[in-house]
């Protein structure tokens, strides 16, 4: 259900930060809050980071969304993330390889609508 309430929260924006995310689950009480980070990472890029988060749910949700080929994200300009105010404190990913390091690909989440 938390899922799919989700779900037609981003279908209803055009294209939503990871930061509109995290805020409309807090507000939505779709909360698992961890003392540990969990990543959101690429299958063939493990040291891509699309996001990282306390809250396991948010984490857990937006996996099950892109397997479930609902949703997808594309890389943005770190501009809307600057507005939002928050970002990750690692190297900006220029694209998508395979890196030493862990690095952030800020994207824009949308919804796989026909």
């Amino acid at each position: 259900m938390e899922e799919n309430i989700v779900f037609e929260y981003i279908k209803s924006k055009k294209e939503i930060t990871f930061v509109e995310l995290e805020d409309f689950c807090k507000e939505n009480k779709f909360i698992e809050e961890d003392k540990y980070f969990h990543l959101l990472t690429f299958k063939e890029y493990q040291n891509v980071i699309a996001w990282e988060s306390k809250n396991k749910k948010l984490i857990d949700i937006t996996t099950s969304l892109l397997n479930s080929k609902k949703i997808s994200f594309k890389s943005c300009g770190m501009f809307f993330y600057l507005t939002d105010g928050v970002g990750l404190d690692m190297p900006i990913a220029k694209k998508l390889k395979n890196y030493k390091e862990p690095h952030w690909i800020p994207c824009l989440i949308y919804a796989n609508v026909e």
